[in-house]
C-alpha cells in the first residue's frame, strides 16, 4: 500500500468513526430522516436473536421501523465505546461497535448494554453508510431491574417478552466457561 492508498484508509477510517457518532446523535435527536440518510438504500437492520418487527431491509422501512420503536420513548442517549474497523476493500468495511443506551421509558430509565456488527459501504458520493447493522443485546431492562439480573440469561426484559441475551451466552467461547449459566449444573456434579 502507498503512501496515498494508506492516506486514503486513514480518511475512511475516520470518516466511518463519525458515521457511528452522527448515528447515535442523529438517533437521540430524533432526526430520523438524517438517520436513514446513514443507510444505504438496500440496507438492512436487525437482531441477533430476532423479535417480532426488528428484520427490516430498505432506508424508508429503517426509518419507519425507528418512528414507531421510538415513538414513545422520552430521551435517550446512545453512547459508543469501543469500535474496530476491519477494511475488505477500498470501498467496503465490517466493523463491531460496543456501546449502550438510556432511555426514558414510561417515567423509568432503562439501560442497554449491546455490540453492533456491522458492514460499511463507501457510495458513489464517497460517503460511508452502514449496508448492514445487526444488533447483539448483553442487556436490555429497566434500570432498577439490572442489579439483580445482571447475572440471569433473562436479560432482555423490554419491550414485550423477556428473552435471554445475546451476550455472552451465545459466544462459543464464552459457553466453554466453566461460569457459563448453562455449566453450572454439569459442572455442580464434579
Amino acid at each position: 500500500m502507498d503512501l496515498n492508498e494508506r492516506l486514503q484508509r486513514v480518511e475512511d477510517r475516520l470518516a466511518i468513526q463519525d458515521l457511528i457518532s452522527r448515528y447515535g446523535i442523529t438517533l437521540d435527536d430524533r432526526r430520523y430522516d438524517e438517520v436513514g440518510e446513514l443507510y444505504t438504500e438496500d440496507a438492512r437492520f436487525w437482531q441477533h436473536v430476532p423479535a417480532a418487527g426488528t428484520d427490516v431491509r430498505g432506508r424508508r422501512e429503517i426509518v419507519e421501523f425507528y418512528r414507531q420503536r421510538l415513538g414513545n420513548v422520552g430521551p435517550s442517549y446512545h453512547y459508543h465505546h469501543g469500535h474496530i474497523v476491519e477494511f475488505i476493500d477500498a470501498r467496503t468495511a465490517r466493523g463491531v461497535v460496543t456501546a449502550h443506551a438510556e432511555m426514558g421509558v414510561e417515567g423509568r430509565m432503562v439501560l442497554v448494554g449491546f455490540r453492533y456488527h456491522d458492514l460499511y459501504a463507501k457510495g458513489i458520493d464517497d460517503r460511508w453508510r452502514f449496508a448492514e447493522r445487526e444488533t447483539w443485546f448483553h442487556y436490555f431492562m429497566p434500570a432498577d431491574e439490572l442489579p439483580a439480573r445482571y447475572s440471569d440469561e433473562i436479560r432482555r426484559t423490554w419491550p414485550g417478552e423477556p428473552l435471554a441475551a445475546d451476550l455472552p451466552e451465545s459466544l462459543p467461547s464464552y459457553q466453554r466457561e466453566p461460569h457459563a449459566p448453562f455449566n453450572r449444573v454439569s459442572n455442580s456434579g464434579k
